[in-house]
């Protein structure tokens, strides 16, 4: 049983505890923190991240990455671990928030990046049949991975294990025993991958038997890599660029390019293993496109063939509006005709593509064709009001379409009927001009004697 004096003791002491804590955590700021991360320099994912804080204690860390939060409160060190970079990208970003007792903000807030893990194999020669260790890296930082999921895979022998690093912190895959006696067997395998979801590696040895001495020799031999993924829109319009995105791996490693139909202005690369491509195409013509790739390492070797088929379309431009009057008239111009510039057609192309407009008008009754009027192409949406030349007298029918800088047609628009009245006031101007002609070569001879004839009205 504990005294009144003890207890009153105890009680004190916690006070005082208490309170120098507290001025302890109202006296720190972020110049006081000293953060140490574990590892030192690149983080890969599925790494277990030790973090220190020095010169304080009481500490809660809150660790967040692609959206997930890990919460861990310790005196100054918390263990968080990497998660999985999301497919398609090399790298996460993570944010560390650092609390000093329950303070309500963090004290220090820190970027962290972890990178994707990609394992590497280094190639194996063995000229005994005793075991023998592989190394597993990364292939782009070369830092040795630990937590490695290996499997061996020799004729009908297949063995798993997982295995960490050893003391002088390089990991270590110990095979089995190659023996004498399995010699039918022409291959030897390995995989190896991290226990979370980094894709796997692998490797290919030939076996090679010297008889008579009792040694096994593995030559690494290379597997051509795999065929591509193409990533872009099936479907497209006619003039339109777009995008299309390749990615593939190589079992050995090996560096890559992709090649496009088998068109030497379609090759990129080249590039490390998994790594993506990409190629600009623009299409000019409607039609079912075949568009395949293959993927090809710095030995040589080929993919099977990918393949997408797109299907190019061209929408033709919408049916144009035709404005205008019912009637025209006006003066009749060297060629007879009245003409107009009253008439207005508009429209668009879906796609956006330029377009031109044709004008046609046929007098009712007639058979033949009035006329036509195509303009130059102009911007989709832009109107049309060209000069149309009707003969006085008649009655027309006026309609018009549109057509994309590719072909494609409208359907003609609504006509509208056009009444044309006006001209001279000698009916037939033919006639008009032949008087006229007569009449200068009458006061051409008689001029000089007949003054009077200067008075007579010039017609042309």
């Amino acid at each position: 049983m504990i005294s009144k004096n003890k207890t009153s003791v105890i009680i004190i002491a916690m006070l005082v505890f208490s309170s120098l804590n507290l001025f302890l955590v109202k006296n720190v700021n972020a110049d006081d923190i000293n953060i140490i991360i574990s590892p030192d320099g690149d983080i890969l994912e599925g790494d277990e991240i030790t973090i220190t804080v020095k010169n304080a204690a009481v500490v809660k860390m809150i660790f967040t990455q692609n959206g997930k939060t890990q919460e861990k409160t310790g005196d100054n060190k918390c263990t968080f671990y990497a998660l999985d970079v999301p497919k398609g990208k090399d790298s996460l970003k993570a944010e560390l928030k650092v609390y000093i007792s329950n303070g309500p903000t963090p004290i220090v807030t820190k970027e962290i990046t972890i990178h994707e893990c990609v394992l590497s194999l280094k190639d194996i020669s063995v000229t005994d049949a005793q075991p023998f260790t592989a190394e597993v890296h990364d292939r782009d930082t070369g830092r040795a991975i630990s937590d490695v999921k290996v499997t061996t895979e020799w004729g009908e022998t297949r063995e798993t294990n997982i295995f960490g690093k050893t003391p002088d912190l390089q990991p270590f895959i110990k095979t089995p025993v190659l023996k004498r006696y399995d010699a039918s067997q022409k291959f030897y395998k390995i995989y190896a991958s991290k226990t979370f979801s980094v894709p796997p590696i692998s490797k290919t040895y030939s076996i090679e038997y010297t008889k008579g001495e009792g040694k096994i020799t593995l030559n690494n031999i290379n597997l051509p890599p795999e065929k591509p993924t193409i990533s872009g829109p099936n479907q497209v319009i006619v003039g339109k660029e777009y995008t299309y995105t390749f990615q593939a791996f190589d079992l050995d490693e090996d560096d890559i390019k992709y090649e496009l139909n088998g068109n030497d202005e379609f090759v990129r690369g080249p590039f490390k293993s998994g790594t993506k491509a990409e190629v600009k195409i623009k299409w000019n013509d409607e039609d079912i496109y075949c568009l395949f790739a293959i993927t090809i390492d710095e030995t040589g070797a080929e993919s099977d063939k990918t393949y997408l088929f797109v299907s190019i379309v061209n929408n033709k431009p919408k049916t144009p509006t035709l404005k205008g009057p019912s009637t025209v008239n006006g003066k009749v111009n060297d060629q007879g005709k009245v003409v107009s510039k009253g008439f207005t057609a508009s429209t668009s192309d879906p796609d956006g593509h330029k377009i031109k407009y044709t004008f046609k008008w046929e007098a009712v009754g007639e058979t033949t064709c009035g006329g036509y009027y195509t303009s130059d192409y102009k911007d989709s949406g832009s109107p049309c009001n060209p000069e149309i030349g009707f003969i006085p007298g008649k009655t027309y029918n006026l309609i018009v379409k549109a057509e994309d800088a590719y072909g494609a047609e409208s359907l003609w628009s609504k006509s509208i009927r056009v009444t044309v009245t006006g001209g001279s006031t000698i009916k037939d101007r033919s006639s008009a001009l032949l008087i006229g002609k007569i009449f200068d070569s009458i006061r051409g001879i008689l001029s000089n004697r007949f003054q009077f004839l200067q008075l007579v009205p010039q017609i042309k």
